[in-house]
């Protein structure tokens, strides 16, 4: 993620991964052990989210891992709907500021509306105006490349 303060505006980029099946196998192999959001979809081009999870303090492998366990998760309710039909995810790295996660994440929630978020999610109130960037990595991509020019 990258971030630039202008005045009281801040201008957030972030990269996401690519789209993947969704299975406890692909998350071990492929989600990364630092802080970040998930984006979980039904479809595999992951434009129409169903959920937004943010995962500060575990990481994203293991906030991943303990959404989906009965035992740990906070919200089973939701776990259980997501695992109801085929699903697909891609993450971004967020190890900025948890400020920034709840910032990033507030702007998704109301840009993309999913289906199991609460819509009212609200920003840390910081600032007086939240820009976001999107950026996808390409296939083969390890790590995120975000321009080094503009936002």
């Amino acid at each position: 993620m990258k971030k630039k303060i202008v005045r009281n505006q801040a201008h957030y980029t972030i990269a996401w991964s690519r789209t993947v099946p969704f299975d406890k196998y692909s998350v071990s192999r492929i989600v990364p052990e630092l802080p970040g959001i998930v984006f979980f979809s039904r479809k595999e081009n992951g434009r129409v989210p169903l959920f937004i999870f943010g995962c500060w303090r575990e990481g994203l492998r293991l906030g991943i891992k303990y959404l989906f366990d009965p035992k740990y998760s906070k919200v089973p309710h939701i776990a259980h709907e997501l695992l109801s039909d085929r699903l697909f995810f891609k993450y971004a790295v967020v190890d900025s500021d948890p400020r920034d996660m709840k910032d990033v994440m507030a702007l998704l929630i109301s840009k993309y509306a999913p289906d199991l978020n609460n819509k009212s999610y609200a920003d840390t109130g910081r600032y007086a105006v939240i820009h976001l960037r999107e950026v996808e990595m390409k296939d083969g991509e390890v790590v995120e490349k975000i321009p080094q020019s503009g936002f």
